[in-house]
C-alpha cells in the first residue's frame, strides 16, 4: 500500500499542476476567443 501511496504521491504532484496549467490556458485562450468571436 505503501508502495502506490508513494507512486501515486510522485506522480499526482507535477502532473495536477500541469494540468492545471494546461486548463486554465486552454481556458482563457478559448474564452478570448470566444469573445473576440
Amino acid at each position: 500500500m505503501t508502495i502506490l501511496t508513494n507512486s501515486l504521491q510522485a506522480a499526482f504532484g507535477p502532473l495536477a499542476a500541469f494540468y492545471a496549467l494546461l486548463a486554465l490556458g486552454l481556458n482563457l485562450h478559448f474564452g478570448y476567443a470566444g469573445l473576440l468571436n
